[in-house]
């Protein structure tokens, strides 16, 4: 007897779904392919990509932004690497995203560093997931995920420099056809809520200028997971509800988390209490009948207590409004997804204890810009940051009041697993703390994936 059979999903014992019947009704209604309408990924459904379908099991669930499949990767399967981890159950799943900011227009020169590319700004951060598959009964499945992160920058604005961090450790399942998804463990929420990645993949790049509200509010992010439950329940036509709660990240930021918990694997770090999320949304993947579309607004409440600025020494609950929206608009090209799409972002905060308290951006952008060239994308963007008025006042007025931001970037998808994004980016008022000279950012990025 083959040994290795043993440990194959498909050999273990299927289990009926253990929850009941109080919320099936509802969702009953649909069917599965009303359910599983927005994962027509275009990645996943071309003549080159069915050699390696037999992966997909192994890949990363229950997220709205996806990591790319095994056809999408550089080793794909080489040597029968990734057919040797399936026969035991396993996934595994490689990404390095590279970035390099550099602002060609303004010589003004401070004694800090205020802003991303007033000196030269460098990223890397280096993730690792491995998927160990539980089985499952029908379309339904159990997972469990291990992830963990490199992260290295030359200017903390962006982010903790981290040379090993536990990113993810969760488990996963899905009930009653997937009409329902629960993940629980060690999130970075980036992947599960919002959706911030062109089409909704990392491969697509990020979408516009972005903002940073959210992380603000306490969302986690790689490199930093946090202990969360997450809920989707999916409806038919593409509707869903999704359902976050989460340990929230230190209400004094990034610097506060890390400096409590740098390796990423505690419970709990001073003052961080709990974050709702709730998402509401309609998503379907393009295909030849319909074009693509994706629409989701929520709120996040979080109950740890946040400096006031119109009252200093007063601490206050935070929260967050935001509503997001991509519809394509034409249909040219090899793929369904080809072709124009617009978008917007709304992000509202208090002022009274955020310094960034609105984000408002419009974008425009075709996915397969040429015939020869169906998964490249094109991007312009305008993104509006109004900072708080309330710290403005309190500091004398020696901070800006808004931000306002212009962007075209082209994301070059070289081949398999291996992308390059290139752009230019103005910005009028360019840091929050201090008065400085609009900036011309060059940025260059370099994505792999393995």
């Amino acid at each position: 007897m083959n040994r290795s059979n043993l440990f194959h999903p498909l050999s273990r014992k299927r289990r009926k779904p253990v929850l009941g019947a109080v919320i099936a009704s509802s969702l009953l209604a649909s069917s599965p392919g009303d359910i599983h309408a927005a994962e027509g990924d275009d990645e996943r459904a071309t003549p080159a990509s069915r050699p390696y379908a037999q992966f997909d099991r192994y890949d990363l669930k229950g997220t709205t932004t996806r990591l790319p499949p095994a056809s999408e990767t550089i080793i794909r399967d080489y040597g029968g690497f990734r057919s040797a981890l399936a026969r035991h159950g396993f996934g595994l799943h490689l990404m390095s995203l590279n970035s390099a900011f550099y602002d060609v227009h303004s010589r003004q020169r401070t004694p800090e560093q205020r802003y991303q590319g007033q000196q030269f700004t460098g990223t890397s951060n280096n993730q690792f997931y491995l998927t160990y598959d539980l089985g499952g009964s029908g379309n339904d499945q159990r997972q469990f995920v291990l992830g963990a992160a490199n992260n290295s920058v030359n200017w903390k604005g962006v982010g903790p420099a981290r040379k090993i961090t536990m990113t993810r450790f969760s488990y996963y399942q899905s009930f009653l056809d997937r009409r329902i998804e629960m993940a629980l463990g060690y999130l970075p929420n980036s992947l599960e809520f919002v959706g911030t990645f062109v089409g909704g993949s990392v491969t697509g790049g990020s979408l516009g200028v972005n903002s940073v509200i959210p992380y603000a509010i306490g969302m986690s992010r790689a490199p930093m997971g946090t202990p969360a439950l997450n809920l989707t329940f999916n409806f038919k036509d593409g509707w869903y509800n999704k359902l976050g709660l989460q340990r929230s990240i230190s209400p004094y930021g990034v610097d506060g988390e890390d400096k409590e918990n740098h390796y990423g694997v505690k419970w709990s770090v001073p003052d961080a209490k709990l974050l709702l999320i709730e998402e509401f949304g309609l998503r379907r993947a393009a295909s030849t009948s319909h074009p693509y579309v994706w629409v989701r607004g929520g709120i996040m409440y979080n109950w740890s207590r946040f400096a006031r600025f119109d009252e200093p020494g007063r601490r206050s609950e935070n929260h967050l409004f935001y509503l997001l929206g991509d519809w394509q608009v034409t249909q040219s090209g090899p793929r369904p997804n080809n072709g124009w799409h617009v978008g917007g972002t709304i992000n509202l905060a208090p002022e009274d204890r955020n310094p960034y308290a609105r984000y408002y951006e419009l974008r425009l952008y075709k996915i397969g810009p040429f015939q020869s060239r169906p998964m490249d994308t094109f991007t312009l963007s305008i993104g509006h940051n109004q900072f708080s008025r309330d710290l403005h006042r309190l500091r004398g007025g020696a901070t800006e009041t808004y931000s306002t931001s212009a962007s075209v970037t082209y994301m070059w998808r070289v081949s398999p697993g291996a992308y390059v994004n290139a752009g230019l980016t103005y910005t009028d008022h360019p840091a929050l703390a201090q008065r400085l000279d609009s900036a011309l950012n060059a940025t260059v990025g370099l994505n792999l994936f393995f």
